[in-house]
């Protein structure tokens, strides 16, 4: 069984909340493809599963104070962000029934990201106006193995246990807040 999606989502955001409005656009592609095969390894009845995907979102947007004329009417800019972020991955996973009760499971995930951005920040406190910039630009390959195990001990009773490795990949707005949680540098994340 083959199975592939494309998918096309533009996120266009105008937020105007509290004293600023976030707005911006994201438009995104993401595509994801995986092959099925019902067959046998080693004489025991087996599913296995290969499948590829690969993303990547557009990043856009504009901070601006309000003023205090109300009905969201924008003020001075004071934050900017262009960039992207990319990924592409693999995954493979194979299911072997044992036996009528068990089934072992074992896979591996890999994936790799780019993002790639560039935040400017307005100050109004001197005149003229100062612009400071940072620009990031890192890469991450993680992979994500696991193995499990499945019994049923009972037509009531199914028990798994499973090892697995996980990861998490900043987005790219992380990479612009630091550790504290205000808007500054933290592209080593």
């Amino acid at each position: 069984d083959l199975r592939t999606q494309l998918v096309f989502d533009n996120r266009d955001i105008r937020q105007p909340t509290g004293n600023t409005s976030f707005n911006g656009t994201y438009p995104s592609f993401n595509l994801m493809s995986d092959l099925t095969h019902r067959g046998a390894w080693f004489g025991l009845p087996g599913r296995s599963v290969i499948g590829v995907y690969a993303n990547r979102e557009e990043l856009n947007y504009n901070v601006f104070n309000l003023t205090p004329e109300g009905h969201a009417t924008l003020g001075g800019q004071t934050q900017g962000l262009g960039g992207e972020h990319l990924n592409a991955g693999a995954r493979v996973r194979e299911e072997l029934t044992l036996s009528a009760r068990s089934t072992v499971v074992a896979g591996i995930g890999a994936e790799y990201t780019h993002l790639q951005a560039q935040l400017r920040n307005y100050g109004y406190n001197s005149t003229p106006p100062t612009i400071t910039r940072i620009d990031a630009d890192r890469e991450f390959v993680n992979v994500a193995p696991e193995l499990g195990l499945r019994f049923a001990a009972s037509e009531q009773w199914t028990l798994h246990a499973r090892a697995a490795a996980g990861y998490g990949t900043p987005q790219v707005g992380n990479l612009f807040v630091t550790p504290d949680g205000v808007a500054g540098n933290n592209t080593e994340l």
